[in-house]
């Protein structure tokens, strides 16, 4: 999309074709370094929402997540008179400064990132479609092109309209507020492009119609696909996984393929025993709640794996690989591809590469996450049976050296326990699990459940009930079925329910109040909510951790962090800020 108040000065052009005479009449401006030599830079004294608008770009890259919008650039350009974006042909955004005034012209930051992350959305849409038009668009509208050159040009822009606002929305923007009153963006922004640019944009009014329709679809799409996440966070491996498939017919996202993957993981887990599903512990998986007896073994996995399982393992590598194609700088995805391969016998030389590839991202260059992989690396080499090599005195000596440290992670004192616990070490092992034994109240349920039976303390799991809970309403219809008398009634009078989504083996109903509270509802039974009316008191960041302590985990997900207090709610917070409470049981 061109975004363009007034025409752009043609002595400007001039100075652009100056700089490239030798690309003749025909205006080709599309690099980055183009720009960079016809416009000064802009300084951010001159536009504070300059970071606000860096920061968003960098979030929709992460939404988006292939290696070509993450490799992508943004310039913003010197352009006080002419607000307009494009894309060009080396995978740069150009924004100019009059577009950015225009966008927080009423100086509501929520409004105004709505709309930036809409016209950045809309220009990563043209990028991943490797669609670069604009700079012929731009000189068409200088009237030295020619229409008959932009025939599909109309469509084009729909679609990208369409992907940009779901990026947007996926993202954590209010971009419902672009479709309302004066708010409209296509009232306030695309009324005002001259006649010439209908050439190669729908007109306003038929764009407007086509998407307001499209945008209220978009809107009741992403609230499925976020509560896809969230059941995926809370366990319910299934129903995540019917949502998630649904939402890529729409818009394929990084984070849509990562949950996908460790969903599988998690079924195939589901499928195997007990003993082998849970038998080391490996960071980045959220465990569920179920608590169970380990008996102890001296074998990684079983040699034999459960065809259900390995069918599960099989997609499960697919998503994963596909999610590491996308972006090969996401840790999680990593580890739990590493996880995949330990899990398949004749794979498990392969989970040395993910470990390995793990360690090269960004994250996994950091001290904890470092010391975390280098233990999962040797938990794979001590189990390896490859050759007759005895890999174990080394890898012995390098778990103590990391476990002698400060801030030791959890799941690496477990897992060295039970490496231990494997070479008939009982004794030394009992002194880490003495240590997990410690805190106990702040690992997940699994793991307690094993530290007390391998400490013979059998009815030692601490009682999750017994956290107290963020919400004050505690009548929350969480748990209640639709069919029940006087249920669906009691709801009505306080929710509206969005249009009923029919998928292959679900039936998905979604509830909101006028706080744009969400309730989701599966096959008739209302399984969580989505809390947006956040109690002042549990606003911030540090103020949910000064009430409730530590979170059991902390995982990136779309337009922020979830951190996870219980099996039973967890906190998503976007720059520092409580912006959501998830509720799945009271």
């Amino acid at each position: 999309m061109m975004y363009s108040v007034k025409r752009v000065n043609r002595s400007l052009v001039a100075i652009i074709f100056m700089l490239l005479p030798s690309m003749g009449y025909s205006f080709e401006c599309n690099n980055r370094q183009c720009f960079v030599d016809a416009y000064k830079s802009v300084d951010r004294s001159e536009v504070p929402q300059l970071k606000r608008v860096t920061d968003i770009y960098k979030r929709l890259t992460n939404i988006v997540g292939t290696r070509t919008s993450i490799g992508s650039k943004l310039l913003v350009i010197d352009s006080d008179g002419y607000p307009w974006a494009l894309a060009l042909s080396d995978n740069t955004i150009v924004i100019t400064k009059g577009a950015i005034q225009r966008m927080y012209a009423e100086n509501d930051l929520g409004l105004g990132d709505a709309r930036a992350a809409f016209v950045i959305g809309h220009e990563l849409s043209h990028i991943e479609t490797q669609d670069f038009f604009h700079y012929r668009a731009f000189m068409f509208n200088q009237g030295t092109g020619d229409d008959a050159s932009f025939p599909n040009q109309r469509a084009q822009e729909l679609r990208a309209d369409l992907r940009g606002f779901t990026y947007a929305t996926i993202a954590g923007y209010e971009t419902d507020r672009l479709l309302e009153g004066d708010e409209d963006v296509f009232r306030n922004w695309l009324s005002q492009i001259g006649s010439k640019e209908i050439g190669t944009h729908p007109d306003n009014e038929t764009r407007r119609k086509y998407l307001h329709e499209g945008f209220k679809n978009i809107l009741d799409d992403v609230t499925y696909y976020q509560f896809g996440v969230a059941l995926a966070h809370f366990g319910h491996y299934q129903d995540a996984q019917i949502l998630l498939e649904d939402s890529l017919n729409r818009a394929e996202t990084l984070e849509a393929y990562t949950n996908l993957g460790y969903i599988q993981l998690q079924l195939a887990r589901e499928k195997m025993q007990i003993e082998q599903a849970y038998r080391y512990w490996i960071p980045t998986l959220l465990e569920p709640k179920s608590s169970f007896d380990i008996k102890r073994k001296r074998t990684l996995f079983e040699r034999e794996m459960p065809e259900q399982a390995m069918e599960h393992l099989i997609k499960a590598e697919k998503r994963l690989r596909h999610a590491i194609n996308i972006d090969d700088d996401q840790l999680t995805s990593h580890i739990n591809l590493a996880a995949v391969y330990m899990y398949i016998p004749d794979k498990l030389h392969r989970a040395y590469a993910a470990v390995e590839s793990a360690k090269r991202t960004t994250l996994g260059r950091k001290g904890g996450v470092k010391e975390q992989l280098e233990s999962i690396y040797q938990l794979i080499r001590v189990n390896d049976d490859s050759d007759d090599g005895d890999r174990w005195p080394a890898a012995r000596d390098r778990m103590e050296k990391i476990a002698s440290g400060n801030k030791v992670a959890d799941n690496l004192l477990f897992n060295f326990a039970r490496m231990l616990d494997d070479r008939g070490r009982d004794d030394t092992a009992a002194k880490y699990w003495e240590l997990l034994y410690e805190k106990l109240d702040t690992l997940p349920v699994p793991y307690q459940s094993q530290v007390c039976f391998r400490l013979h303390r059998v009815e030692c799991v601490k009682s999750e009930s017994a956290i107290e809970s963020p919400w004050l309403d505690k009548d929350l219809p969480i748990g209640k079925d639709l069919r029940q008398p006087g249920v669906r009634s009691d709801l009505n009078r306080i929710w509206s329910g969005l249009p009923r989504k029919d998928l292959p083996n679900l039936g998905a109903q979604v509830f909101v109040n006028d706080q744009g509270d969400r309730l989701i509802a599966l096959d008739n039974y209302i399984e969580m909510m989505i809390v947006k009316n956040i109690p002042s008191r549990l606003s911030s960041h540090i103020a949910l951790r000064n009430e409730f302590g530590t979170p059991l985990a902390s995982l990136p997900v779309a337009g922020g962090q979830l951190l996870s207090f219980s099996a039973g709610w967890s906190a998503l917070v976007r720059d520092e800020k409580i912006v959501e409470i998830w509720i799945t049981e009271l």
